[in-house]
């Protein structure tokens, strides 16, 4: 497998661009499949439904597809993907904004009273064998700028009782800050 650093990727990638532009299914899928499991967890995080998040991905990938004799390439692939999957997240919640909502119908099980404006009352579960895929992220190095700004982020999540935020990343720090210091053991 190449990386990064390797010369040949980028010669690699722009065949598989060309090869793309020209209609070569196989070549879209190379340069977008390495994408779709962290695209999809962004569109489960904005639509909080796993088949509203499969329909969004399926509309993204579709859109860039069509789109992508117009992708110039000032971007990266990843952010050009990005910016489709979170366009077309927030077209699917405006449009479920805009249908009649739908009757509480769940026998034999009260209501939740809603608690904040706007709080999704309900997040579908996430299915587990597509979560264990995702937590093969390896950490990063220690002392490197990745491991630092995940430090400082644990820091302000901790600070501000919102623990759920290094836990989103898909990386679990080995050595937790202290609450009291800010500093790991």
């Amino acid at each position: 497998m190449r990386e990064e650093g390797d010369p040949g990727v980028g010669e690699v990638a722009a065949d598989l661009i060309s090869r793309a532009r020209a209609g070569d299914g196989d070549a879209f899928r190379e340069l977008t499949e390495p994408h779709r499991r962290e695209l999809q967890v962004h569109c489960y995080r904005m639509l909080g439904s796993f088949q509203d998040a499969e329909d969004a991905l399926q509309d993204t990938l579709l859109a860039s597809w069509q789109g992508f004799g117009g992708f110039e390439g000032r971007a990266s692939r990843r952010t050009w993907l990005y910016r489709i999957a979170t366009n077309r997240c927030l077209n699917a919640r405006r449009s479920a904004s805009r249908r009649p909502a739908k009757e509480w119908d769940v026998p034999n099980v009260e209501r939740p009273e809603p608690t904040r404006l706007g709080e999704v009352v309900w997040l579908e579960p996430f299915p587990d064998a597509l979560l264990e895929e995702a937590i093969d992220v390896p950490p990063p190095a220690p002392g490197s700028p990745s491991e630092d700004a995940m430090v400082a982020k644990f820091v302000r999540a901790w600070e501000s009782a919102d623990l759920d935020a290094p836990v989103a990343t898909g990386w679990a720090s080995t050595s937790s800050p202290s609450p009291a210091t800010g500093s790991a053991p």
